[in-house]
């Protein structure tokens, strides 16, 4: 009884050990399969050592290299990209998770947009990540985007690793466009209409803009001939949003003396003293801007001279204190800092600015007034 006994409890011992063991297998089994749903495991814990990111789809090619704090574009002269762009980019690689296997035939890869990219297709774009040495991160094939059931209908991205001819099915969004656009910082400068006191437009034709604020607000033609008259106050008042929002398309290196001569040289200039000077002209079918911006005292100190006797007027302290409200007494240092950002953004830059803002800055007289109507014409209508 105690032989048997103890075979009996040496038995047990052994099934116990047994099953710790495949207990302690399934639990060290468990990382490396939750690392496989991880597309690219080393890269999550890699992604502030990314040193540059290449773009390649439709034979175009775009390139972003870090430098010490920012990341620069090298088709658009070293002009720095949008750092919260790229952040999201490599945060997305980072966390892409495999939900499922697709298909391995080349054959069927344009249904998914994983097949290697060339100059007659766009649906696929490569992405590789070295880092700063030059190692290779990542290197991916992104096609199109699907809505996948097996990801709760979260957005997900069929891509394909490079070099392999499996297609993945993988969680995200996943945006990777290889053009300039798409990575620049979008506004450039917004202006409040309020601001603007004057424009002026010069033409290489010789045709001119002149419009200037009243004293309620809406933009007056200064320089009508005698056959015109100015269109709706809307049409004119637009011009006071030729500032406001400004986009850019691309960018180059460049100044104003590198546009051909003559060319578009529009001033703007607002009621607090800073004048935009906006220069464009055509180089290789493209149309560049160029900024330069100052401070005018003059303006400023007669915009305020000007409120201060409003205020006056009437011995109405109350709405004295309110514009004391709207314009600090530090707005004078406000404009000169706006001056030495603005400038230090703009300077040595040539900018593509959207068609719509580019027709706003350079307006002809032509689409500000209309023929002059006889006053029994206006009657007889």
């Amino acid at each position: 009884m105690k032989r048997s006994g103890k075979l009996l409890f040496l038995t047990g011992v052994a099934v116990l050990v047994l099953i710790a063991a495949i207990f302690s297998s399934q639990r060290q089994e468990a990382v490396p399969e939750l690392e496989r749903a991880t597309l690219f495991p080393a890269f999550r814990y890699a992604v502030n050592e990314a040193g540059t990111i290449a773009l390649r789809s439709g034979g175009r090619t775009l390139t972003i290299a870090r430098n010490a704090d920012q990341w620069l574009i090298a088709e658009a002269d070293n002009y720095p990209a949008d750092l919260a762009k790229i952040r999201k980019l490599l945060l997305e690689v980072a966390d892409l998770k495999v939900i499922e296997e697709k298909t391995s035939n080349p054959e069927r890869y344009a249904t998914l947009g994983v097949q290697d990219p060339n100059a007659d297709q766009t649906e696929s774009t490569v992405v590789e990540i070295k880092d700063a040495k030059g190692g290779q991160q990542v290197s991916l094939i992104v096609g199109k985007r699907q809505l996948s059931g097996a990801a709760g209908g979260n957005p997900g991205r069929y891509v394909r690793l490079a070099g392999k001819n499996q297609a993945l099915l993988v969680t995200g969004p996943l945006d990777a466009p290889a053009d300039v656009a798409s990575w620049l910082v979008a506004e450039l400068l917004n202006i409040d209409p309020a601001r603007v006191g004057e424009v002026r437009i010069e033409h290489p034709d010789g045709g001119k803009v002149e419009l200037n604020a009243a004293d309620n607000g809406d933009m007056i033609l200064a320089n009508l001939p005698a056959d015109k008259e100015p269109k709706a106050p809307t049409v004119l008042n637009r011009m006071k949003d030729v500032l406001q929002n400004i986009r850019i398309e691309n960018v180059m290196r460049g100044d104003a003396a590198a546009l051909p001569a003559p060319h578009t040289v529009t001033t703007i200039g607002t009621v607090d003293g800073l004048i935009v000077r906006v220069e464009s002209g055509a180089i290789k079918d493209t149309t560049w801007v160029s900024f330069n911006f100052e401070y005018d005292p003059a303006s400023a100190e007669a915009a305020q001279a000007a409120k201060t006797a409003d205020a006056a007027k009437g011995d109405k302290a109350i709405d004295a204190k309110e514009d004391d409200a709207v314009v600090p007494e530090n707005s004078t240092l406000d404009v000169k800092k706006e001056v030495a950002e603005l400038q230090l953004k703009t300077a040595g830059w040539l900018f593509k600015l959207p068609d719509y803002q580019l027709e706003l800055l350079t307006r002809t007289l032509d689409k500000l007034s209309q023929d002059k109507v006889a006053d029994g014409e206006k009657q007889e209508g």
